[in-house]
């Protein structure tokens, strides 16, 4: 196990200096300047030379990247163009938000999706198999941004159960910030729960008829031992494939949800950020996004070994 560890982390070298490469010349090949969105109507060209000196602007693109790359090695994202303040610590506020935000949705989409898909796949061709796939069909075809506004119509200015938007957070109030956290993790937990719904029922369908499982059967054990102990663990592969990829798209996905509900995220603060063309900042949100994708891979095959240790990557 632990040279298996060793090796996928060394493999991520590669992978994240293709990432930073990316990240760095994407946003140098969008038309505009930095420091036209700074300075406004100010065009004075003694201070655009200041400025574009301080912000490393006036140096090759090569030149940028290697100073941008030595500065992150040394936990150094830069000073974001719009505010002064350093990115890393823009980040470090928001992040955990949305963290929060993610892993909420993600919980509420697994308390639904798993009993739901194996109810499904248990009675199959039956009322509750029908209705577990319609759940699931809608939540597909329904737009997040759109369950949002429908949520905060119904249980925000009709009902006055929720708040509309706002962020309170865990360490603070914990009763409070689920509060203000149903809406938008709701919002963000429906598709992921159709879409793992969908899955849990296919692969237990599949699990469910192996010969082992009929052996199970017949050699009389309860149906409750027969689905939780030997169908479900086995099915449970490409459930934790889909649930980590889901959390990882997560982390820079949630950029409509925060904005509706005003939720003081990442996504909130790199669209801002692409508003002002704020490259630093744009740069390490994506930067930060990119490499918690990175790393809950990782985690997925990670926890491939610990369901099954049959299982051996090369």
């Amino acid at each position: 196990m632990l040279s298996f560890v060793f090796r996928r982390i060394l493999s991520l070298v590669p992978v994240l200096f293709i990432v930073s490469l990316m990240v760095f010349s994407i946003f140098r090949l969008v038309p505009g300047d930095p420091v036209d969105a700074f300075l406004g109507t100010e065009q004075d060209p003694e201070v655009r030379r200041a400025l574009r000196a301080e912000f490393g602007l006036d140096k090759s693109l090569p030149v940028q990247y290697l100073y941008w790359v030595k500065n992150i090695l040394q936990g150094n994202l830069g000073r974001s163009f719009s505010t002064q303040q350093n990115v890393l610590k823009l980040l470090g506020e928001k992040l955990p938000n949305t963290i929060y935000l993610a892993f909420s949705s993600i919980f509420i989409s697994i308390l639904i999706a798993v009993p739901a898909g194996i109810i499904a796949a248990t009675r199959r061709k039956k009322l509750e198999d029908y209705s577990a796939m319609t759940f699931a069909l809608l939540g597909i075809s329904i737009p997040g941004f759109w369950l949002g506004i429908m949520f905060i119509l119904i249980f925000s200015l009709y009902l006055g159960w929720f708040p509309s938007m706002g962020f309170v957070s865990p360490l603070e109030d914990p009763l409070r910030s689920l509060w203000y956290l149903a809406l938008p993790a709701f919002s963000l937990g429906w598709l992921q729960a159709a879409i793992l719904t969908r899955l849990t029922r296919s692969s237990m369908l599949d699990v469910l008829n192996r010969e082992y499982v009929r052996t199970a059967r017949a050699q009389g054990h309860p149906e409750r031992t027969v689905i939780f102990r030997y169908s479900l663990k086995n099915a449970l592969i490409p459930i934790v494939t889909i649930v980590g990829l889901r959390l990882a798209a997560l982390l820079g996905g949630t950029i409509v949800i925060e904005q509706i509900f005003s939720w003081p995220g990442v996504g909130l603060l790199l669209l801002q950020a692409i508003f002002a063309r704020d490259y630093p900042l744009v740069q390490g949100a994506v930067l930060i996004i990119a490499v918690g994708f990175v790393l809950i891979n990782l985690l997925v095959d990670i926890t491939y070994q610990l369901i099954d240790p049959r299982i051996r990557m090369s």
